[in-house]
């Protein structure tokens, strides 16, 4: 599928001006990346807003002693860098491939700025996929503060699987 049609069918531009999604289309770049590739990494200018094309990305944030904690998973026709990209900060967070392998469009952040500076519909479309985030943050809390590991762990996976699922032609 064309760029220009993966990026009419994304959520967080849905409604955009024909014209705009054209010049969108024809600046970005799409990149395909294999399992544990960075998009990029905390403190990165916000350079892009990303589209995942195919495959999953995990945002994680550094933590003390080392590690590192997983601040969400985000699949096919989802928007990552939305925030950062708006508030001309660096990137929050490291945006690592969780899959074998994952295709990414990337629309300059100059462009879309301007982009959503012409069209009410669409900023108004980027500001609702940014809720979005934000509730999915809230499930996390959930999961967080589901009590016993064992709860934690159930609420995870049908989470997961709300999000991310699909049924086989078997059934399963």
């Amino acid at each position: 599928m064309n760029v220009y049609r993966l990026l009419e069918k994304t959520p967080a531009l849905a409604g955009a001006e024909p014209e705009l999604l054209q010049r969108m289309a024809e600046a970005a770049t799409v990149r395909s990346c294999a399992r544990n590739d960075y998009l990029w990494r905390t403190g990165d200018p916000a350079l892009h807003l990303t589209l995942i094309r195919s495959g999953l990305v995990k945002l994680s944030r550094h933590a003390p002693r080392g590690r590192s904690a997983i601040c969400g998973l985000f699949g096919p026709s989802e928007t990552l860098g939305d925030l950062a990209v708006i508030k001309s900060i660096p990137y929050p967070v490291d945006a690592v491939i969780a899959t074998d392998s994952a295709s990414v469009i990337q629309v300059p952040a100059a462009i879309v700025m301007e982009s959503m500076k012409q069209s009410a519909q669409l900023a108004c479309s980027i500001a609702c996929a940014m809720h979005s985030k934000l509730a999915a943050l809230h499930a996390k809390i959930d999961v967080m503060s589901a009590g016993a590991v064992e709860a934690r762990l159930a609420l995870l996976m049908v989470k997961l699987y709300d999000q991310f699922g699909d049924d086989a032609e078997d059934g399963t």
